[in-house]
């Protein structure tokens, strides 16, 4: 209701609130606050912002589980790097968390004679299952229609080289044993899936308790950042309904808050940060002792792996032995754009998605995307409230207008663009498709741009306040948050 009222009225372009008792909280001479009761300080506004986009953008992701064998330091940086994509365009984030949803609840439905729900279903997308030939990793277990393992061998042979990322033109003994286990299974159901048969005799049978202890954020823990989020944007809503000055740092909060309901919606059933896969040994083989020392690493071997393997990844693994370590961490910045701008494309298509951005979606439905492009187009039309905002310098207010058009029209072109490369690609002459092409790589460019041209802007104005802003609604304080 509070929402409701607040939009009924029009923000007030004056930088003073119309409450009768601001003059009796600030020095009339020095404009300082002499009522800390009623006030608000410039780090108090920034930190309730920033807990806001980073706890709650922190607790809203939920990767993937990191493919077996990836170093905890390159899946810190991962982390990171997520972190980074949800800041700088979280519309893509939301995307993801859809395209997961979709494929999701088809699994859940498919097996659901099994006692399965959504989070098993999630479970299997994020790559929770993984087969072990032994102690011997074989790949991860989805649910792709490819993988069928009752049709013969040579189809068995194809599936265990394509979870293992390799090409290999005669399996091992090893691999050998395994097909010919499954192939010769009396056993051997009617299932049209490798998983579906492991799930049938028994070689799956975790819970949805289980996988839930597996995660590492609760309802509680997600309740929490929900409601840090809830009290943020009522917060934002009382001051505008009562005429309190509202910050264009605060402005920006509320867009990724209000992003956030939706992510939490959509990935609430899935695990959150889950590290390792649960094991489906077919068979148990024992590593020797040989095998075992490998793993007893010292504390500063540890350390310089870690840091080699995330330079390797950073830097695409073919590249990262080649120059000096010098001038490798010259080009480390333009490697760690493009690396982004790579996972970007793997979070929007499964086709160059890596294992950590999997969504195992066979095609996107219409809705899917009319959805996600009208989210971003109103995320981006957020940025325009402030339209009318005083501003320190109107140099500033000018680049934010334009850079709130952009981050606005950005995704109705890119959905004109997307909508042209399902129906009209074809027909499109050699010429106007490189223009196409070239122009929404510049439009990405340019929204990338205005994102933290808005963000830096924000963070600016936050040197120039005025008394109404330092105000505060005082039953704010009194809902459970933090900051």
């Amino acid at each position: 209701m509070i929402l409701l009222y607040a939009l009924s009225r029009s923000l007030p372009p004056s930088t003073f609130a119309t409450s009768t008792n601001t003059s009796s909280l600030f020095d009339p001479v020095t404009g300082d606050c002499i009522d800390i009761n009623g006030c608000r300080t410039t780090t108090g506004i920034l930190w309730s912002c920033l807990s806001v986009i980073l706890i709650c953008t922190w607790v809203a992701i939920h990767p993937n589980i990191p493919k077996v064998g990836t170093h905890s330091a390159v899946v810190v940086y991962k982390n990171i790097e997520l972190m980074a994509i949800a800041i700088l365009g979280p519309e893509i984030m939301i995307l993801w968390a859809m395209r997961q949803w979709y494929s999701a609840k088809k699994i859940a439905e498919q097996y659901k004679d099994y006692g399965w729900g959504m989070s098993h279903a999630f479970f299997v997308i994020m790559g929770g299952f993984a087969l072990y030939d032994g102690d011997r990793f074989m790949g991860h277990l989805w649910n792709d229609s490819d993988d069928v393992y009752w049709r013969d061998k040579d189809e068995i042979k194809k599936y265990i080289q394509k979870v293992q990322g390799v090409a290999v033109p005669d399996m091992s003994q090893d691999s050998d044993s395994l097909t010919r286990q499954l192939l010769n299974s009396d056993s051997r159901p009617q299932s049209t899936y490798l998983l579906e048969y492991l799930i049938t005799n028994g070689y799956i049978t975790i819970t949805e308790d289980e996988i839930k202890d597996r995660s590492h954020a609760d309802f509680i823990a997600k309740s929490i950042a929900l409601i840090q989020t809830t009290w943020f944007i009522l917060q934002v809503a009382a001051r505008a309904a009562e005429g309190l000055t509202i910050t264009e740092l605060e402005v920006i909060t509320v867009g990724f808050a209000l992003l956030n309901f939706g992510t939490y919606f959509l990935w609430w059933n899935k695990p959150l940060r889950v590290r390792y896969p649960v094991r489906v040994t077919w068979q148990q083989r024992k590593l020797d002792a040989s095998q075992l020392k490998e793993h007893d690493r010292g504390c500063v071997k540890t350390v310089q792996e870690g840091f080699t393997k995330t330079l390797a990844y950073i830097c695409n693994e073919s590249s990262a032995d080649e120059g000096p370590l010098a001038i490798q961490l010259v080009f480390l910045p333009l490697w760690m754009t493009w690396n982004i701008i790579i996972q970007c494309q793997g979070l929007l298509d499964d086709d160059f998605a890596p294992q950590e951005f999997s969504t195992r979606l066979a095609w996107d439905p219409l809705q899917l995307y009319i959805i996600v492009y009208s989210i971003a187009a109103a995320f981006g039309a957020i940025h325009c409230i402030p339209w009318a905002f005083q501003f320190p310098t109107h140099t500033e207010q000018l680049l934010w207008r334009i850079c709130a058009i952009a981050v606005a029209a950005a995704p109705i072109a890119m959905g004109c663009v997307h909508w042209w490369l399902k129906e009209l690609r074809r027909s499109t002459p050699y010429w106007l498709e490189n223009l196409i092409v070239y122009t929404t790589i510049l439009l990405g460019i340019f929204y990338i741009i205005s994102r933290v041209t808005l963000i830096s802007l924000a963070l600016m104005a936050l040197r120039d306040l005025s008394p109404s802003a330092s105000q505060t609604v005082q039953w704010t304080t009194f809902v459970p948050h933090i900051g």
